[in-house]
């Protein structure tokens, strides 16, 4: 948990974030731009498609991060079948 460490700066993605009006700490909002899914050119998803949709990604693995990291995205992510 982000309150059981000793840190001077956090990067967290939204919305595992804390509140803009968190009496402990100051949020910074650097960018909410959103989220894309990359591959290199030569990643075998491309070889039957120029454009990637979610249902692309599910026969690859999924390098996960570890559980309860960021708990809002992962019951998102777990939402779309990840």
């Amino acid at each position: 948990m982000l309150g059981d460490s000793i840190l001077d700066a956090w990067l967290g993605c939204y919305p595992d974030v804390p509140e803009q009006d968190d009496d402990v700490f100051l949020v910074v909002n650097l960018t909410r731009y959103p989220s894309y899914f990359l591959v290199d050119r030569m990643h075998p998803l491309l070889e039957r498609r120029d454009k990637l949709v979610l249902d692309d990604l599910h026969d690859f693995p999924v390098l996960s991060l570890p559980d309860g990291a960021f708990p809002k995205i992962q019951s998102h992510l777990k939402g779309l079948g990840f």
